[in-house]
């Protein structure tokens, strides 16, 4: 009997490995390798299931063609669908169904033949091979069926239990063997006196093969296809029982590389965002991001009053421009910005905005008005601010729109730079001071040298009028 084990497992694992080989192969070699194999396979195991039955141990007898043969065919069956698709699966039985329906035609005529006379048998081949035969060809094609549009149901339905792979398989295929041993004995062997036992020892039979082919097909699906996932196209096979089924393992297959596509998006943009956030917080530079959207919804609102000339409008009605700018909100400011205004905290600057502004602040913001108004997107000037201890600041603005006026939900955003440029104003002053203090200086010099040549000139006139000669 350990010979027999022996045996069953060496047949079991070459066409184990031999579907596996030429599954892998279907990138170079397309399918038709495997299905012309699974069709060979068919007149093999009818001829063993029909003849052939081996003890594997006490009391259990069992046939290689449906133990490992049959149970290999599902399997190769399981692993197109899981692969590519139920249509791709549809293919290998519908070949297989119309290989099986003729050879049972076949077999059926040729065990007629065999009942003439004139028919030469020198094998004596027995009658009941081909009878037998038909028989069991017919009930495993009808079998066959069965299982395919059973394991699809079964795979997808323990898929929502079971997430493991290896137990997955293994409990599908346990299941639809299980079925299959039911129906393929009750059909080939009904009425014959061990009935029973091929069903108690065809179950157990396939149950332990199952768990063996569960193995392989495992580890196949998780450490050699990294390369080799394809897709079928198809074209309306609206009356295919196959097509409920066609897409079903792809939408599972395809939810799960969406939602890592999800996550790895939300990560980079994750990641971008605090990159922005970093950049922004820690610039040297001054930025307000800020909300104008209130501020362009009063001004088209004046527009509607005929009004036209908005740098002339704000310039005769300054208090329209300390009106417009309590409808500015502020969305953040920066590091800077708080460095700037001499503030603890955002919160305390943003809660005295009116304190930092100077006149020659507010007609800068009159220009981000016409700006606006006149629907430009740039400006830049220098101006004037105050920090929160009064102090005056000079700086360098550069005002920009960041949403346009075609902005879907109607906002205006705006962003604004800010650069100190005390020191340099600073020193543009004491250069003129300094230059001013050297033309004074040297007006006082010219002017003390024309000062002598006149006085030379009055000695040297002088001198003529008393009949001497000129000194200078």
């Amino acid at each position: 009997m350990t010979n027999q084990i022996i045996m069953f497992s060496t047949q079991a694992i070459l066409i184990a490995i031999l579907i596996l080989v030429l599954f892998k192969l279907r990138k170079y070699l397309g399918l038709s390798p495997l299905y012309v194999t699974l069709g060979v396979f068919q007149p093999i195991q009818v001829l063993l299931a029909s003849s052939i039955y081996v003890e594997i141990i006490p009391g259990v007898i069992i046939s290689p063609g449906s133990v490992i043969m049959f149970s290999a065919s599902l399997y190769a069956i399981l692993l197109v669908y899981i692969r590519n698709d139920a249509i791709e699966a549809r293919k290998v039985i519908y070949g297989i169904m119309i290989a099986n329906l003729a050879m049972t035609f076949l077999l059926y005529i040729f065990g007629i033949q065999l009942g003439f006379s004139s028919t030469l048998n020198f094998l004596n081949l027995p009658l009941g091979i081909f009878n037998q035969g038909a028989r069991v060809m017919l009930s495993g094609t009808f079998t066959l069926f069965v299982d395919v549009l059973l394991i699809i149901f079964v795979f997808e339905w323990i898929g929502r239990i079971i997430k493991y792979t290896f137990l997955r398989i293994y409990v599908t295929m346990s299941i639809i063997l299980t079925i299959d041993t039911l129906l393929f004995a009750t059909g080939a062997f009904l009425g014959q006196p061990n009935y029973t036992s091929i069903i108690t020892a065809g179950i157990f039979g396939k149950v332990c093969i199952a768990a063996f082919y569960s193995i392989f097909l495992t580890f196949y699906l998780r450490f050699w296809v990294s390369d080799d996932h394809s897709k079928t196209e198809t074209t309306k096979p609206l009356r295919d029982i196959f097509y409920a089924l066609t897409y079903r393992e792809k939408y599972e297959i395809e939810k799960q590389r969406l939602v890592v596509v999800q996550e790895s998006t939300s990560k980079a943009i994750k990641e971008s965002e605090e990159r922005y956030r970093t950049l922004y917080e820690d610039s040297p530079v001054s930025l307000w991001e800020e909300d104008f959207t209130e501020v362009r919804a009063y001004i088209d609102n004046l527009r509607t009053k005929d009004i036209v000339n908005f740098r002339e409008y704000f310039s005769n009605n300054p208090e329209e421009v300390k009106k417009c700018l309590n409808f500015v909100k502020i969305i953040n400011v920066n590091q800077a910005t708080l460095k700037l205004h001499k503030a603890k905290s955002k919160e305390e600057l943003l809660g005295n905005l009116n304190n930092i502004f100077t006149e020659i602040s507010l007609e800068t913001f009159r220009e981000e008005l016409i700006l606006i108004a006149d629907g430009g997107s740039y400006f830049e000037s220098e101006g004037q601010v105050k920090t929160l201890s009064n102090d005056i600041v000079e700086v360098d603005l550069k005002f920009t729109i960041i949403s346009k006026d075609d902005d879907r939900n109607n906002n205006c955003v705006a962003m604004l730079a800010i650069s100190d440029i005390t020191e340099r104003i600073k020193a543009e002053e004491t250069m003129k001071e300094k230059t001013k203090e050297l033309q004074q200086s040297y007006n006082m010099m010219i002017g003390r040298e024309i000062k002598m040549v006149e006085l030379k000139n009055e000695i040297n006139e002088l001198l003529k009028k008393e009949g001497k000669k000129a000194k200078y």
